[in-house]
């Protein structure tokens, strides 16, 4: 293990941090945000949206998907609304759940990419449409609705998506793979959504397709000398190699584990846990404890991300479902080491080299707030639960008030930090923030109900 990165407290400033008088905050801030949502909203006949990155005149796919997308667009809203509702049975939420859902099911069909881009086709641009970016998170969400109300023309929808993956597959032999790629942005998204498919519809051919496709998956990985896994991220098309959840190794580890639990063949667990192996290898030891390293091709001078996409909030993902389905404790302590490490960088109430000032869920202090509210939830240890009230202190901190609600002001690039917008999204923005805040509200109160999406082990 590489030895400890050197951070120095002294040269930043620690974040605003609010220490709430009761729970109840934590619900008033949530209602805050809504209310900022709200302000914002986009009403067009067919229903409402929120706008983001793209347009739908916009001949890319991936753009076109982003007015909707799990991630900054419409169906991460969609979802925020959806727990909002199901939390607090307010009629004018369920009306804003309907109204945007509405809107998603009419746009959809017009959405879906006509073509598939495989990373040997990288130059046209890898189809980052169909992993959790595009149409595997729009479905994570869709499936979510559906599980909870049963609707006709959501199981419609959720056929739709089914049935495109079935006819743009790529085979070979007993295999098949979309876009080459196994990462969550890309084919590993795609799988988590077709296993909840058929999950809740039970059609043959989808299960074939995720066996073939869990062969090619499995082919993918290069086994190492000492007897540990690597994936391939998306090196081809950005820098670095990666070892995180969203397009790294713990990322295509998890999806084995998966594999397994829906298989329960064995050469998907050993895969798995060789993965697990290779990642906690890479570790940079702190003062306690250790981080995995954004970049392992710059060791122990990479920048060291503590949130979901890149950062212990979303590796950790992994070792639980490893704890969860062998009941091997080693994986709980990996996840307190890397816990430690979080605490040696300052964290949640001092930025450091990948805790940079961005609030959001996919980077920052909601992805490590939902998080600690999973390992409460999960361990009913204590000091998960004063990490989240650590953390959510800094959230109320940084939160702005105005006419419009309550919003974060935040860089989403941490090679910019100096570029701060207030975006809307789940994973980007104002909805996802909120969505970790009615977490710790529930937690808080004792009734905790929060169905996970394909990604997320954690108990609901």
């Amino acid at each position: 293990m590489e030895q400890k990165m050197v951070y120095k407290k002294e040269s930043v400033k620690p974040y605003r941090v609010h220490v709430p008088a009761s729970a109840e905050e934590y619900l008033q801030a949530v209602r805050q945000a809504e209310h900022y949502l709200s302000a914002h909203v986009k009403r067009t006949p067919e229903g409402i949206y929120w706008a983001s990155g793209g347009t739908e005149k916009n001949d890319n796919a991936f753009a076109k998907l982003s007015v909707v997308n799990l991630y900054g667009g419409s169906a991460g809203i969609l979802y925020f609304y959806h727990k909002l509702y199901r939390a607090t049975k307010e009629e004018a939420y369920r009306k804003t759940m309907e109204e945007a859902l509405r809107y998603l099911l009419f746009r959809l069909p017009g959405f879906l990419p006509e073509k598939v881009y495989t990373l040997q086709e990288y130059g046209a641009g890898v189809s980052l449409d169909l992993g959790v970016l595009g149409l595997a998170g729009i479905g994570f969400v869709l499936e979510d609705i559906y599980e909870t109300y049963r609707q006709e023309e959501v199981k419609e929808a959720l056929h739709t998506i089914g049935s495109y993956y079935l006819s743009h597959a790529n085979r070979e032999g007993d295999a098949a793979y979309f876009t080459g790629s196994s990462t969550m942005i890309t084919d590993t998204a795609i799988l988590l959504y077709l296993i909840r498919h058929y999950e809740l519809f039970g059609e043959p051919e989808i299960r074939e397709l995720i066996l073939a496709e869990g062969e090619w998956y499995l082919a993918q990985g290069e086994w190492q000398e000492d007897g540990t896994l690597f994936y391939h991220g998306l090196e081809c098309v950005w820098e670095g190699v990666k070892l995180n959840f969203e397009v790294g190794v713990s990322g295509s580890g998890y999806m084995l584990a998966r594999l397994y639990e829906f298989t329960q063949d064995e050469r998907y667990l050993k895969a798995a846990e060789a993965c697990a192996a290779y990642v906690v290898k890479q570790g940079i030891a702190q003062e306690k404890g250790y981080l995995v390293p954004f970049r392992q091709d710059l060791g122990k001078d990479s920048p060291l991300y503590l949130g979901t996409c890149s950062g212990v909030a979303g590796t950790a993902r992994l070792f639980y479902l490893l704890y969860r389905l062998t009941g091997e404790k080693k994986y709980l302590e990996e996840i307190e080491k890397q816990v430690d490490g979080i605490e040696s960088v300052h964290a949640p109430e001092w930025p450091s080299t990948g805790f940079w000032n961005n609030t959001n869920l996919c980077c920052g202090h909601a992805g490590l707030l939902q998080f600690f509210v999973a390992m409460y939830q999960a361990t009913k240890e204590e000091h998960y639960r004063e990490l989240a009230h650590r953390t959510a202190a800094v959230l109320l901190g940084e939160k702005d008030v105005d006419k419009d609600g309550a919003s974060w002001l935040v860089a989403t690039e941490r090679s910019h930090p100096e570029n701060t917008s207030r975006p809307l999204g789940y994973y980007m923005g104002v909805a996802g923030i909120a969505g970790a805040l009615l977490q710790m509200y529930e937690s808080e109160q004792g009734d905790f109900h929060w169905n996970r999406l394909p990604d997320d082990p954690f108990p609901s």
